[in-house]
């Protein structure tokens, strides 16, 4: 008599295998998902920046004259202020302005990463510079190290080059008014 042995269950060698192409591919998703991440913030940065042109003009469009809002040395989270009396690079002054400039953007946005958002008005006049520095490079030039948008009273949109210092605190160099 023949006995016919029926296998059941899988070998240890079928369950290793499996176990580790399983492995590689969560680490594919996680690495992919890390990359949609830091889009998603920059996307939510670019976002802000251009809500907060929108309120800077409509704050400009109540003003006698028409001006933008000054820039003032507060402590934010994610903003470069400066450490001297100059005040040239900073943040918005919220309070400041009949009417005031919370009636058009209630709160500044803040960011865990720092030296994220720079603002400038140098001559708190009609021009400003509200600069936003990106995780990823930007598309626009397809260079390297291109991080950086910009919001002027022109407009906003994404600039060729990195910062004077990339990752560091914001310069005046870096920010122009128009």
């Amino acid at each position: 008599m023949i006995h016919t042995a029926t296998k059941k269950g899988f070998t240890l060698i079928e369950l290793l295998v499996v176990i580790a192409i399983i492995g590689i591919l969560s680490s594919v998703v996680i690495v992919s998902l890390n990359n949609a991440r830091s889009k998603a913030r920059d996307s939510a940065r670019k976002s802000n920046s251009q809500a907060m042109a929108t309120a800077f003009a409509l704050y400009a469009s109540e003003q006698s004259p028409e001006s933008m809002p000054v820039a003032i040395d507060t402590a934010t989270t994610g903003w470069t202020t400066d450490v001297t009396a100059a005040a040239t690079i900073s943040v918005p002054s919220i309070g400041g302005g009949s009417p005031a400039l919370s009636t058009f953007l209630k709160v500044l946005p803040v960011d865990a990463t720092a030296n994220t958002y720079t603002y400038s008005n140098a001559g708190s006049d009609g021009t400003y510079c509200l600069g936003t520095y990106l995780e990823n490079d930007n598309t626009t030039f397809g260079g390297a190290g291109d991080k950086r948008f910009i919001c002027t009273s022109g407009g906003c949109g994404d600039i060729s080059g990195d910062k004077a210092t990339p990752g560091g605190a914001w310069v005046i160099a870096d920010c122009t008014e128009a």
